[in-house]
């Protein structure tokens, strides 16, 4: 793997989810889960989806959150738009994985 992928935090050992967007081909993965708000009635699950180019497979750049069970259901379609929806991914040192060589 990638060492910038395994520092992002990679995908799964089950691999990318493949699929083209406009000009490019990108893969996503979940990343992580969590659970927000306050009380049950306010309380969502959600999955961060990390996304990545083909030429650098592994490494996210960009990321989205999804509600939970959402995303093994998602056309190829809706995941170009949960991407074009989704932030650039920075590390805490202000770097980006993408930018880091291999």
């Amino acid at each position: 793997m990638d060492p910038a992928a395994a520092e992002a935090g990679g995908p799964p050992d089950d691999g990318i989810r493949w699929f083209d967007c406009e000009t490019a081909t990108w893969g996503a993965w979940i990343a992580g889960e969590g659970v927000a708000g306050t009380g049950s009635p306010a309380t969502i699950a959600w999955d961060a989806v990390h996304f990545c180019l083909q030429e650098r497979p592994g490494v996210p750049v960009r990321e989205a959150l999804l509600a939970h069970g959402l995303y093994e259901g998602l056309f190829d379609s809706e995941l170009c738009a949960l991407l074009a929806r989704s932030v650039e991914i920075v590390l805490p040192d202000g770097s980006r994985p993408a930018d880091r060589s291999v």
